[in-house]
């Protein structure tokens, strides 16, 4: 599997595991910028190639900006 297939499948929630990766045996933490957030959008169309973000326990996709530590206002 190619790297970008694999970085797919983690954000699409069908990899949880990081040795499914190569990696060591862990659970993969995703946690999602914002869906207003541009870079969201462009992960979505340029890796995601339009998916969507998976919904598994694994994935967090925050609601807003300031849940970013670099960006509490």
């Amino acid at each position: 599997m190619s790297s970008s297939a694999q970085v797919q499948d983690i954000f699409k929630g069908n990899t949880q595991d990081w040795s499914k990766v190569g990696g060591p045996a862990g659970q993969i933490k995703v946690i999602n910028r914002p869906a207003v957030s541009g870079t969201h959008q462009t992960f979505k169309e340029q890796v995601l190639r339009g998916g969507e973000f998976g919904t598994t326990p694994n994935i967090t996709t925050l609601d807003e900006m300031r849940q970013l530590p670099c960006c509490k206002l």
